[in-house]
């Protein structure tokens, strides 16, 4: 195992993981994991060689980001340039070796402007070397064991950093209840003791809201069955009084009807009383007692007794009782005739 296999276990093994190789490597990035853990991969068990491609993902992202797209286009092209004869000359391992080493020296390079000047240069903007011949084995031992310090800072640097994060997240974590100012954990606003206050007072206002609905849905039944009963009882007193205008009506419509009747009548009886005095007045300029009697003049007292109680007889009222108001009302008038004429007759005779 060389010397950066053993750096970037170690850093694997003490350092947590972090959102810097969060995501599958690129086609590119998985090729220089895998040439770069090529002999932790002959004798160390899987799980050794999973850290190492791991430590080597993270220190590629750390420098370069993911698939190396920190990197500048004229960076990129430099590179190409100068590993392109390697390419042709050694095929994929002479690429990948060039590779290897061109990054290596842009991450030194950062790495010593950074701790020389205290500035923040980035592998991205430092100029490639455009060398196409292969570099040594001393010079790739060199450039990999620099690579490997440089993933040592960057661990620790992470490290620090995480450290730093969660040690605010924590005293953030220590806040004061508001209720009653007790200092609680998490990010809660109230405390256990002030949240059930809290619960039990919400589930009484819920309870007063919900006995507030109800006596207001109450009291509005209440109002509409007050306005129907009302309603109801204006129609009733409104068909009370439409019957009332009708029997009214229908009474002066038939005490109307009634006195006309009476009118008629009285007028029928007084024309009958005026018919009736018209016709004595009538009798009385041309009543002859002997026709009336059916006697000549010059009869006896026996004969005129005989003629009056044979009259009587036949014109008696009693006979006509049955029969309509013509007759009754001709015998009648016979009758009173009848009588005259004796009275009239029996008194001429005893005068003589």
């Amino acid at each position: 195992m060389n010397l950066i296999g053993v750096l970037v276990i170690a850093v694997v093994a003490s350092a947590p993981r972090t959102d810097v190789v969060a995501g599958v490597p690129s086609a590119k990035e998985q090729a220089l994991m895998e040439h770069a853990c090529r002999s932790v991969q002959g004798g160390a068990a899987h799980e050794a060689y999973d850290r190492c491609l791991e430590a080597r993902l993270l220190s590629l992202r750390a420098d370069f980001g993911p698939d190396l797209t920190r990197l500048s286009a004229p960076t990129r092209a430099a590179i190409d340039a100068a590993c392109a004869a390697a390419q042709v000359s050694r095929g994929r391992e002479g690429y990948l070796d060039c590779l290897t080493g061109q990054l290596a020296a842009l991450a030194a390079r950062a790495s010593a402007a950074r701790a020389g000047h205290g500035g923040t240069p980035t592998p991205a903007t430092a100029a490639a070397p455009v060398s196409s011949d292969p570099p040594s084995s001393g010079s790739q031992e060199s450039s990999l064991s620099k690579v490997g310090a440089a993933s040592v800072a960057a661990a620790i640097a992470v490290v620090a950093g995480a450290l730093v994060f969660f040690g605010v997240r924590a005293r953030r974590g220590r806040r004061v209840c508001h209720a009653c100012g007790v200092r609680i954990a998490g990010t809660a606003d109230l405390c256990p003791s002030c949240r059930h206050d809290a619960a039990t007072a919400a589930r009484q206002a819920a309870s007063e809201r919900a006995e507030q609905r109800r006596a207001a849905e109450a009291e509005e039944r209440r109002r509409r069955e007050e306005a129907e009963e009302q309603r109801l009882e204006e129609q009733r007193r409104a068909a009370d009084e439409q019957r009332r205008r009708l029997d009214e009506e229908r009474r002066a419509t038939a005490e109307e009807a009634a006195r006309r009747e009476a009118t008629a009548a009285r007028q029928a009886e007084e024309r009958q009383r005026a018919e009736a005095a018209a016709s004595r007045a009538a009798d009385e300029s041309t009543f002859d007692p002997y026709l009336t009697l059916g006697v000549a003049p010059g009869a006896s007292d026996e004969e005129v007794r005989a003629a009056y109680e044979e009259a009587r007889a036949r014109y008696d009222p009693e006979e006509v009782a049955h029969l309509g108001d013509d007759a009754r009302q001709h015998f009648a008038a016979r009758s009173r005739a009848i009588e005259r004429a004796y009275r009239t007759l029996a008194e001429s005779l005893a005068n003589q």
